[in-house]
């Protein structure tokens, strides 16, 4: 991984922006931050991750909550869509996948692929060429520590990736009070090393440093 020049930015526009709308306002944004220009310009790899609650778009919630079309508990797919464009702008050749730690009910029934199609993210990867990626699914790198936990199991691609941006839903919280960059991390713990709900929510704060 290269070294990180980290930045949290809030940028606010209207629910009713457009992919081209938030494309120009995440530039607006980004032309302020050199530092992080230069490492999407040398960048082989990036991940984006997003938050996605899993559960709206299966048949145990069939609410699928929306305010004028738009999610209201997960990361907008037009957002993301505006930051992938946004990326190969500045690198038209990089590799750019799509992470989230996606629970499925498995007695149920329940696909990955229906939740990605359901929510919107299917579209855009095929749209824009970028993978699709299940934190619970993937290779893991077993890590030391003398810290709160004596070892820690990591996805081996977010440890390999030369960029990981935090596309995070504002939003409030039950546990964590608000949802915001580190809070959003909590998806990249893969579930059959953490277990489900709290999925080891009391070391995400070690677990995003060995990230980083």
């Amino acid at each position: 991984m290269m070294e990180i020049s980290s930045f949290v930015e809030v940028i606010r526009c209207p629910v009713s922006s457009t992919e081209d709308e938030i494309f120009y306002r995440l530039q607006d944004c980004l032309n302020e931050h050199e530092p992080f220009l230069r490492q999407i310009r040398n960048a082989n790899n990036i991940l984006i991750k997003v938050n996605l609650m899993s559960f709206l778009y299966t048949a145990r919630d069939e609410r699928n909550k929306l305010y004028k079309g738009r999610p209201i508990a997960s990361t907008d797919p037009m957002v993301v869509a505006g930051l992938i464009r946004l990326l190969r702008f500045y690198n038209p050749s990089v590799d750019i996948n799509i992470i989230e730690g996606v629970d499925l009910d498995l007695q149920s029934g329940e696909k990955e692929d229906d939740i990605w199609k359901n929510s919107g993210y299917d579209l855009i990867s095929r749209k824009y060429d970028v993978g699709l990626l299940n934190t619970n699914t993937l290779p893991v790198v077993e890590v030391s520590s003398g810290d709160m936990h004596s070892r820690y199991w990591i996805p081996k691609i977010v440890l390999e990736t030369d960029m990981l941006i935090s596309a995070a839903k504002l939003k409030i919280h039950g546990t964590a009070g608000i949802t915001l960059s580190i809070k959003n991390m909590f998806g990249l713990l893969p579930s059959p090393y953490y277990g489900d709900g709290d999925r080891g929510g009391f070391i995400l704060i070690q677990f995003v440093y060995y990230v980083q």
